[in-house]
């Protein structure tokens, strides 16, 4: 009778044991996995049932329940291959869009470690300009100008030039100024000669303006601090159901 009580309570605890392990209950406290789950370990190499992350190629025919999850989601033909996620080098993102922030689609990849700027992305700014200036000046010898003595066409009457002009004839020896005509004829061109030389100046300048170039056009790091781990993704597992 006790050993009968005894084999009744040893079946009842291995049937309950053999249920907790299959139920999804006891997959996401971590004994088994979902399929297609990604998780990040601390050691480099993946575990039975699990692929790294490094966007391989598989046959649909052999991964027939991870691909009716992830289908061409991250590449393959989606006929004979489909392709893993490639996580080397790249950090998540979770679908959907954040207020403020742009939409990311599942599958969808950008980024860059290094940049290189151009000239519309730089902010505004000035550079130190040197301005030469060199000055060259002619002078032109020889320069004349022919200057024209008039005479008034009348007797003089004045003994004093003061406002008055010469008299083309005079009654008195010492008045040879008229008062009366102002000049209106010319006398002989040789009474006068005005000669002016090097005035004819010709000045040249030049500057030139030279602004140094700064920078190299050199890409720089925009990755942020990091710690390399080792990403995996089960391909064995609860297969997980839609809500």
């Amino acid at each position: 009778m006790r050993h009968t009580k005894n084999t009744q309570s040893f079946l009842s605890l291995t049937a309950a044991l053999a249920l907790w392990a299959t139920t999804p209950d006891h997959a996401t406290a971590g004994m088994e996995p979902f399929v297609g789950e990604i998780s990040y370990v601390a050691f480099n190499f993946a575990p039975e049932g699990w692929f790294q992350c490094n966007g391989q190629t598989l046959p649909i025919n052999q991964y027939a329940a991870l691909y009716s999850l992830l289908g061409i989601t991250y590449g393959g033909d989606g006929v004979t291959n489909f392709k893993l996620p490639d996580m080397r080098g790249k950090v998540p993102v979770h679908q959907g869009q954040s207020p403020g922030y742009s939409n990311f689609t599942m599958g969808q990849t950008s980024g860059a470690e290094n940049v290189t700027l151009t000239a519309t992305q730089l902010p505004i700014h000035s550079h130190p300009a040197t301005a030469v200036s060199t000055s060259t000046s002619a002078v032109a010898p020889g320069a004349s100008a022919t200057s024209t003595l008039k005479a008034a066409n009348a007797t003089g009457d004045m003994t004093t030039p003061g406002s008055n002009a010469i008299a083309t004839s005079s009654a008195a020896l010492t008045k040879i100024y008229s008062s009366t005509t102002a000049p209106n004829v010319s006398m002989h061109t040789g009474s006068i000669e005005t000669t002016l030389s090097g005035v004819n100046v010709t000045t040249t300048t030049n500057t030139a303006v030279t602004v140094g170039n700064t920078g190299s056009s050199q890409p720089f790091s925009i990755m942020q601090p990091y710690t390399t781990v080792n990403c995996i993704i089960a391909w064995q597992g609860v297969f997980p159901s839609r809500p």
